[in-house]
């Protein structure tokens, strides 16, 4: 793992500094997944709006990474541990949902949000007994609905 990590390390560093962005990068990993925090002046040229550039950027690395290792490394970017704050504003928001959900018995239907706000949600439903979610509409507009187990969206009592 070593190995790879110095190798993930010296394939983001070349690449920002290509894009002349001086930073300061970390890599860790849990044994299965390397996680890669870029830590820079300019962090929102990096993000992007909604992490849209960030998105684009990790899909990028994973590119470069998995062709030089020759094999599949399952590479995480963040920047100025963006993605981990924004997890943070993600689960607190639907805290109140689930809270909203039980107190009412009613579905919630959070605001639109992205595969990776969505996914966050999902993972903290499935942690909660009697409810579940369900992603609803089309890119880019999806929500994720909060409900009792069984309720149909919409449903009249």
């Amino acid at each position: 793992m070593e190995k790879e990590t110095r190798q993930i390390k010296k394939i983001v560093s070349e690449l920002l500094s290509k894009m002349t962005f001086e930073s300061e990068i970390s890599v860790k990993t849990d044994g299965s997944v390397f996680y890669v925090n870029i830590e820079t002046e300019e962090p929102s040229f990096l993000i992007g709006k909604g992490g849209e550039t960030l998105k684009a950027l990790e899909y990028l690395l994973r590119q470069m990474i998995n062709k030089k290792a020759g094999e599949l490394l399952y590479t995480v970017v963040d920047v100025a541990e963006y993605r981990a704050k924004k997890k943070n504003i993600i689960i607190q928001i639907a805290e109140r949902y689930i809270e909203s959900a039980k107190k009412t018995g009613r579905a919630q239907v959070l605001p639109i949000m992205n595969s990776f706000e969505r996914h966050i949600v999902h993972s903290l439903i499935s942690e909660e007994k009697g409810l579940e979610s369900e992603s609803i509409g089309e890119e880019p507009n999806r929500r994720v609905v909060i409900r009792k187990v069984g309720e149909k969206v919409g449903a009249k009592k």
